[in-house]
């Protein structure tokens, strides 16, 4: 299973609209109502100096 069907099982299939827990939103005053999925890449090679 990839990163995104994990995050599909969880979020269903858009994947887009933020699944906030109804605990959460009677906690914040507000919150973002659409999430974006982003790859993140780390170059653990080079010799940064």
């Amino acid at each position: 299973m990839g990163l995104l069907d994990a995050v599909r099982a969880f979020a269903g299939d858009d994947i887009s609209t933020a699944v906030v827990e109804p605990e959460a939103q009677a906690a914040v005053l507000a919150y973002d109502t659409t999430v974006t999925h982003r790859t993140v890449m780390v170059d653990s090679v080079s010799d940064a100096r």
